[in-house]
């Protein structure tokens, strides 16, 4: 608690109520996606936006196949994909406590011990001026290899434990997600107009 009470007052301040799914195109999220020679298909997507109504990024998920179960899709070790697409400049120091505290609410201290090692490697590579708009940010699993985290398709690291890529998915699927209802649509179990979730950042 004492870990999440800073981060979570930092956040109170910066975020808001008001964001909601919406339709990407086909050109940003194609209904297939292809790793490791295999065929992924687009299990579902979410988008936070703004007090304004201005999207701050996209998340979606891709899977061998479709499902709406979140502890099904974290212990299936098959290939997935992760895709982040920022409609917004993210600040480092943001991005990095919005990414923490999604996670700190999701694992319980043993968990954390034994993840936030792994979770520093990937912060230590993350680009000191934060994302800019249009970054793309994908995160790869295949069960042979680990974790491949590629920005704007340059790999930036590659992490080999399988515990990493379910705590990237936790903050989107897991018990505490930033809604219920941002889980919903990753889950691809409603509309985009039905998806609205809690998470506005301010200018």
């Amino acid at each position: 608690m004492k870990i999440i009470l800073p981060t979570l007052a930092f956040l109170t301040a910066i975020f808001s109520q008001n964001s909601y799914c919406k339709d990407m195109g086909d050109e940003s999220l194609p209904a297939m996606s292809y790793l490791a020679g295999e065929e992924l298909v687009l299990n579902g997507y979410a988008t936070r936006e703004r007090m304004n109504g201005n999207p701050i990024y996209t998340s979606a998920l891709y899977l061998k196949n479709k499902s709406s179960n979140a502890e099904q899709i974290m212990d299936d070790r098959r290939i997935k994909r992760s895709v982040v697409i920022f409609h917004m400049d993210m600040p480092i120091y943001i991005a990095k406590k919005v990414f923490l505290e999604d996670l700190f609410i999701n694992m319980d201290k043993a968990q954390l011990n034994k993840v936030f090692p792994i979770i520093r490697k990937f912060l230590e590579v993350s680009p000191e001026n934060g994302f800019s708009k249009h970054d793309e940010l994908i995160f790869d699993f295949v069960p042979e290899t680990g974790t491949t985290i590629s920005l704007n398709n340059q790999e930036m690291i590659i992490i080999e434990d399988p515990e990493f890529y379910n705590a990237i998915l936790s903050q989107w699927i897991g018990p505490f997600p930033i809604t219920r209802n941002f889980k919903s649509a990753m889950l691809g179990l409603t509309t985009q107009r039905d998806s609205a979730v809690e998470a506005s950042l301010e200018d």
